[in-house]
């Protein structure tokens, strides 16, 4: 006597086949959201530094405010400052006493040109100086990939500060 066997003892091949695509197809879709927030997040950090470096800058400025359009640059790959001969940071240099404003003004732009190339490179920075208003205006730009691309979309961040 044959035996009827009882169809709903387990699963079928096709319904572990399409449980199992299931699973890899949202496998796949948390990876690619996972590979979007690392992107966003590295250009939300590039963001905050270039912030902050610009507001530092400016605070370097507003300490020497009688040295105006000296503090006006560009820099990029192509035009980077040179070192300047007397290092106004060191501490065994007296900056009062060795230091002339333009030397001081050399340091900075230095400084802030090296520690901006240390966190975000190839960036490009530019300080315009208005003297009419009072008005500093920075840029800093950096080559950044496109959201959901492979390619690459220069990004640009402005800040403006009036001293």
């Amino acid at each position: 006597m044959m035996t009827q066997r009882d169809h709903s003892a387990g699963f079928t091949l096709i319904e572990v086949l399409v449980a199992a695509f299931l699973v890899g197809f949202g496998l796949i879709s948390m990876l690619q959201l996972d590979v979007y927030g690392m992107r966003k997040n590295k250009e939300v950090d590039q963001t905050s530094t270039a912030m902050i470096f610009a507001l530092e800058f400016s605070e370097r400025i507003r300490s020497n405010i009688s040295a105006g359009p000296s503090y006006e640059f560009s820099f990029n790959s192509d035009n980077q400052p040179s070192e300047p001969e007397i290092n106004c940071f060191d501490s065994e240099v007296s900056a009062a006493n060795v230091c002339s404003q333009m030397d001081l003004v050399l340091n900075e732009k230095y400084d802030f040109w090296q520690r901006l190339q240390s966190q975000i490179p190839e960036s490009s920075a530019q300080v315009l100086y208005d003297a009419t208003t009072g008005q500093y205006e920075f840029t800093i730009s950096w080559p950044e990939s496109a959201s959901g691309t492979e390619g690459t979309a220069t990004i640009t961040r402005r800040v403006k500060a009036i001293l």
